[in-house]
């Protein structure tokens, strides 16, 4: 019985400890959200799309991965995945 109350009371302070680290994250939202425009325009800021690359280059990887494995393969997915 004491085993469940000590798993509860660490449920309980990890619950508290993710509340404070999603109170500190919200409080500095601004900062945040800054700094990751600023590494963004850091990063790309030399190549041709710009910023758009952060994009492009994820659509483009997913539509090669698609063409390679889906017609020149002709693998499936198994219907089963989806259910």
């Amino acid at each position: 019985m004491t085993g469940e109350i000590t798993h509860g009371i660490r449920k309980i302070e990890a619950f508290s400890i993710f509340i404070e680290f999603m109170k500190n994250l919200y409080k500095d939202r601004h900062m945040i959200t800054t700094m990751a425009i600023r590494e963004l325009e850091v990063r790309y800021i030399g190549s041709l799309f710009g910023i758009f690359w952060a994009v492009i280059n994820p659509l483009s990887q997913v539509a090669i991965y698609g063409i390679v494995f889906g017609v020149f393969l002709k693998i499936k997915p198994d219907p089963s995945f989806w259910n």
